[in-house]
């Protein structure tokens, strides 16, 4: 793990956006903390996410970045403060009500692409519905799941498996998964970091789409070709928002 710079970490006031009267932001968060048993992570992070955001975390190994997100998502709920989600309090809900809203509401992408060897892209892509607490009909989850594969350019792949898949057609399958429900916000962890830089860019490219498509996401990833694609860029320091700094180039 890298050091983080001695220097006192200072909130970034920039985390949290001004949104207009009468519209209610995608995501707020006040005053979260997160300990594990070597120390604290997370020292009292205020944020806020407006619809439509395209919002990305930068920071160092070790600074948090994966736990805010998995946070955010409603995958960690061993914290401290307030973390609202489409005007819900995570903390007030039920396993069972939240698990419907990551389900229904929230798409996930992450750097490992967590596809089932077994199964076809389309059936991958099929997932959520057979975790789904109100199902869909299988002639109506189809067609969700050959409309999310058509999105990302893979509908004449859906029959194949994932061995038979580049790493980029992998996250653009695990990227369909995540938009079956046609979430409200997609929750992206590295999502380039296991592809080369064109199959990157491609990747990156497909999330400004989305974005300007309506999708509230938040990325985090350490590479400046990703954090350059954001609409606002918050940076992690000894557990606090801080002013982003500048990213090395991309090798």
């Amino acid at each position: 793990m890298e050091p983080e710079s001695n220097q006192p970490a200072v909130p970034d006031p920039r985390a949290a956006s001004e949104v207009p009267s009468g519209e209610t932001p995608c995501i707020v968060v006040t005053g979260l903390r997160k300990r594990f048993s070597d120390g604290e992570v997370l020292r009292g992070i205020d944020l806020v996410i407006r619809r439509g955001e395209l919002v990305g975390f930068t920071g160092r190994s070790g600074s948090g970045k994966s736990t805010l997100l998995h946070i955010l998502g409603g995958l960690d709920r061993g914290y401290e403060g307030k973390v609202s989600l489409l005007g819900q309090d995570l903390a007030t809900l039920s396993d069972r009500a939240l698990a419907n809203l990551r389900n229904r509401h929230i798409g996930f992408v992450f750097q490992a692409f967590h596809l089932l060897t077994h199964l076809s892209c389309l059936d991958n892509v099929l997932l959520p519905n057979a975790f789904a607490q109100e199902p869909l009909g299988r002639m109506q989850a189809e067609e969700r799941a050959m409309a999310a594969l058509t999105r990302v350019g893979l509908a004449d792949r859906r029959h194949s498996r994932p061995s038979e898949l580049s790493g980029g057609q992998k996250q653009r399958v695990a990227i369909a998964r995540a938009l079956l429900f046609q979430p409200e916000v997609l929750l992206c962890d590295e999502p380039t970091g296991n592809l080369d830089d064109f199959t990157g860019q491609q990747i990156i490219d497909l999330f400004v789409e989305l974005n300007r498509d309506g999708l509230t996401m938040v990325l985090v990833t350490h590479e400046p070709r990703v954090a350059q694609a954001t609409t606002r860029l918050l940076s992690l320091q000894n557990g606090l928002m801080v002013p982003p700094q500048s990213l090395e180039p991309s090798r």
